[in-house]
């Protein structure tokens, strides 16, 4: 059977006011997590990270009650008996659909 990817952002954080707007995403902490099922056993692997951003006055800017977290599709799969899944950047964050 298939591998099946999973993206959960645990929290976001956000500065109060930075840069003449409020909320400003500064941490999103994430989980990556992937599950298959083979010969009637159910096998896991998930990796925890934290991406950090900064944000510049002048750049496109969606104010933390408008964020949203998309189902993008996985940047590296999982492969059994890995336990370790490359961190974003924040370009690939912007790319796999991340609203910040």
């Amino acid at each position: 059977m298939a591998i099946t990817y999973k993206w959960t952002i645990n929290q976001m954080n956000a500065h109060i006011q930075a840069e003449g707007e409020d909320n400003v995403i500064f941490t999103v902490h994430w989980t990556y997590s992937g599950s298959e099922e083979s010969g009637g056993q159910q096998y896991q692997a998930s990796q925890i990270g934290a991406q950090s951003f900064t944000y510049v006055a002048g750049e496109p800017f969606v104010p933390y009650e408008d964020t949203e977290a998309p189902k993008p599709k996985p940047y590296e799969p999982l492969r059994q008996g890995s336990h370790q899944a490359a961190k974003p950047s924040t370009e690939v964050a912007k790319k796999q659909g991340f609203t910040l």
